[in-house]
């Protein structure tokens, strides 16, 4: 996945790019908005990050320049310290994807992680379909279950599914970047775990994500929930 990242921290940039090459990313950083606007004329990326304060620009007048000018919907992160509710509503409004806080905390990230699945089973769903989130402390790992009754997943799309940039279902055609397969194969694997799939087409799909438990959390209860889509 090609990433740009904008920020005038140096420190910051150094490691937003080291943190995303160490897992396989090609990351690119810049210190001004316009060196970045001048790249994205030239090169393509997978993933925009913007640091909520920038050095020669605004936060609403990046996001418009990048979504009047460039023809692919590139997702937009956030990443900021600020936690007022104001705040955050303002960098969505102005067209940002989503956001993340400084720090950036393990558990944060594994919410994430189960939201993506989640949110796939809802796209993917037809409407009163079923879809069944499963949680279960197994010693040490964490595993959470995520099914749906959509069309299924083909055999040979499976192996690419996690990949960057890489949608699509059997009979599909819903919209979106394909990240967030990606991201939700990299929490794990950065956090000693790992996320497995069982699908078919016709038959619906389930995805099991499985966590290392810190050693001093306590353990999640354990439950199961079901809601129509």
């Amino acid at each position: 996945m090609r990433v740009a990242a904008l920020d005038d921290d140096v420190e910051e940039l150094d490691l937003i790019k080291s943190t995303l090459r160490a897992i396989g990313h090609d990351c690119h950083v810049f210190t001004e908005g316009a060196a970045l606007q001048r790249e994205l004329r030239r090169e393509t990326f997978d993933l925009l990050i913007f640091d909520w304060h920038l050095p020669d620009t605004t936060r609403p007048e990046i996001v418009q320049w990048v979504r009047n000018h460039l023809q692919a919907r590139i997702p937009i992160l956030f990443v900021t310290n600020r936690r007022q509710e104001r705040d955050l509503v303002e960098g969505l409004a102005a067209g940002a994807d989503d956001f993340m806080m400084k720090p950036i905390r393990v558990g944060e990230l594994a919410a994430r992680a189960i939201g993506n699945l989640l949110g796939n089973a809802l796209k993917f769903s037809r409407e009163g379909a079923w879809i069944t989130c499963a949680v279960e402390a197994l010693g040490v790992d964490w595993p959470v279950r995520v099914e749906d009754e959509g069309p299924g997943i083909d055999e040979a799309l499976q192996a690419q599914l996690f990949e960057p940039c890489v949608r699509g279902r059997s009979g599909t055609q819903v919209d979106g970047a394909g990240l967030g397969l990606a991201f939700v194969r990299t929490v794990a694997q950065r956090h000693g775990g790992k996320v497995l799939l069982d699908s078919a087409p016709g038959r619906g799909s389930a995805f099991r994500l499985v966590l290392a438990q810190a050693p001093d959390a306590p353990p999640p209860e354990r439950g199961q929930g079901e809601a129509p889509a």
